[in-house]
């Protein structure tokens, strides 16, 4: 880390130097539209959104990888800011002079932020104090402000301040392809497997990809599949095996989440494993609902329930319009569904969902 202007943060140039920024993979569509807007003379500055472990930070990191050798960069410098001055923003008042002489001298740059949602959520005594502070620094056209923050975040800054948004353009990370995934964890297994030496074949990687995407309680990807493989790599050198197989992985994965190895089998979730991409193309604009519901359904499914009792059972709550038969339709298996009017349905093809004719 070095200093400028009293303000520690990250030069990106000597961290390229050193080897010490990661390899991105894929992410192509994402790098397209941040190049864009990194090289045009207005609202050149960059929001990157996507829930926590997709890959924010690596997106930008990797991308300075990719662009420091290149000649239209060379004039650019290239910094990461520490987090630890946004939390000094949000606690004193008395180093606002300091940081602004230090901005108002800042070359032309691109200028990265880590983590600003976290600090700014519930905060907005630190985000008048940061658009103070950093407002000139916004609308310079040589230096390229790129924050990271999560969907939640996000929300409550469009709630709260939305002023500060229009000063950025929003580029959403989309979901990566298994592909992807699985190019992530073979150019992370050297580093994971350097003092474990196990030999990990691609069809090993492919499971725990395979493992790591079924269930979303492990967390997002691709930051789950790198978790969940250190630890079944942890596992295996523990059994002293010399290879990762998929029975260790199975292993791993029943540990964390409380299901039986036996029920982790693909074809328990066959029926549905695409469960959330059948209802979301039955019902548009619904996509908390409907990852709750399939959620439901799938654990249900794996043997996580009372086996004298449904699959599950749902109350589906909402004005008139918004979904809720078609929810209620489009799930498989056999069901109950109460109409608006207290009529009672039977379709033999689905879990026990129930509306409540009561709610409008």
């Amino acid at each position: 880390m070095t200093t400028f202007k009293k303000i520690g943060y990250y030069d990106l140039r000597e961290e390229c130097a050193q080897n010490k920024l990661p390899f991105l993979v894929g992410r192509k569509e994402e790098l397209a539209r941040l190049r864009r807007t990194i090289n045009r003379r207005t609202n050149n500055n960059c929001l990157i959104l996507a829930p926590r472990g997709a890959g924010k930070t690596t997106l930008i990191r990797g991308w300075i990888s990719e662009i420091h050798r290149r000649e239209e960069y060379q004039k650019l410098q290239l910094i990461e800011l520490e987090t630890d001055h946004l939390n000094e923003l949000s606690d004193t008042e008395e180093i606002d002079p300091r940081y602004s002489k230090a901005l108002k001298s800042l070359p032309p740059s691109i200028l990265f932020i880590d983590d600003f949602g976290r600090t700014s959520l519930h905060n907005p005594a630190f985000l008048t104090r940061f658009m103070r502070i950093y407002g000139e620094v916004l609308k310079r056209p040589d230096v390229r402000v790129v924050v990271s923050i999560e969907p939640r975040e996000h929300a409550w800054l469009q709630d709260r301040h939305p002023a500060l948004l229009q000063s950025f353009e929003t580029i959403v990370l989309k979901s990566q392809t298994a592909y992807e995934y699985l190019r992530i964890l073979q150019t992370t297994l050297p580093w994971l497997n350097e003092e474990r030496h196990l030999i990990v074949s691609t069809a090993a990687l492919k499971v725990v990809v395979e493992y790591a995407k079924r269930f979303p309680v492990l967390g997002e990807m691709p930051r789950s599949a790198i978790g969940l493989l250190d630890e079944c790599l942890a596992a295996a050198a523990a059994l002293g095996s010399k290879y990762l197989t998929e029975e260790v992985v199975q292993a791993v994965v029943s540990g964390r989440i409380g299901i039986p190895k036996i029920n982790l089998e693909p074809v328990s979730l066959k029926s549905v494993s695409q469960l959330p991409q059948t209802l979301g193309r039955r019902i548009v604009g619904q996509n908390s609902a409907i990852a709750k519901v399939a959620a439901t359904i799938q654990r249900a499914v794996l043997g996580m329930r009372d086996p004298n009792k449904p699959l599950a059972s749902f109350l589906i709550l909402g004005p008139s319009g918004v979904g809720k038969s078609w929810l209620a339709d489009g799930a498989p298996g056999p069901r109950l569904v109460l109409d608006a009017e207290g009529r009672a349905k039977y379709t033999p093809s689905g879990p026990k969902i129930i509306w409540d004719p009561r709610v409008t």
